[in-house]
């Protein structure tokens, strides 16, 4: 029972509680029943008039905010209304500011990028925050490759070197004698 009531005040909706506890959609439900828990009780109980106000005010600081910004405002004020009810009111108090972003006027100006083919910028979107660690760990892998290299270059010119240094002592050899 506490964990319903905790997740349903953290505003999980039933289908995700189901999937949290690993349990059907259906013992959900009936665990609700059985309890006496509701989604519904757990909105606030604010009229319509106060509602207008509060979001109001905020319009008033935030003139172009939207949907999420202002129910996410209620929220951290710790009023839970429905989302229909925040979209209502939001129509009530700023009608010029819910038609222009229902039409996209005030939309969002994205750069236009040129690219070879439909796979060039991937990497842009994820991992481009992992290059100094690959960078630094390709400059750990040559280092690593580097001194592999002298060592089988030392292997190979170790016999060289002694096969020089013994012909340069016989040659030497011969011409002191």
């Amino acid at each position: 029972m506490a964990q319903l009531e905790y997740l349903l005040e953290l505003d999980f909706t039933i289908p995700e509680i189901s999937r949290l506890l690993h349990v059907s959609l259906s013992t959900v439900m009936r665990r609700m029943k059985e309890y006496r828990l509701s989604v519904k009780k757990t909105y606030t109980q604010i009229s319509a008039e106060d509602l207008k106000k509060v979001v109001s005010e905020f319009i008033q600081q935030c003139p172009n905010s939207g949907y999420a910004m202002v129910s996410g405002y209620l929220k951290s004020l710790g009023i839970k209304v429905t989302r229909s009810t925040v979209r209502e009111t939001l129509k009530a108090v700023d009608p010029v500011g819910t038609l222009l972003r229902g039409l996209h006027l005030n939309f969002i100006h994205r750069r236009v990028y040129s690219v070879p083919s439909p796979l060039s910028l991937w990497h842009i979107d994820g991992n481009h925050r992992l290059i100094k660690w690959i960078s630094l760990t390709l400059e750990w892998t040559g280092m690593v490759l580097f001194l592999a290299w002298i060592m089988v270059l030392l292997k190979f010119l170790r016999p060289l070197l002694r096969f020089s240094r013994l012909y340069s002592e016989k040659s030497l050899k011969t011409l002191i004698l």
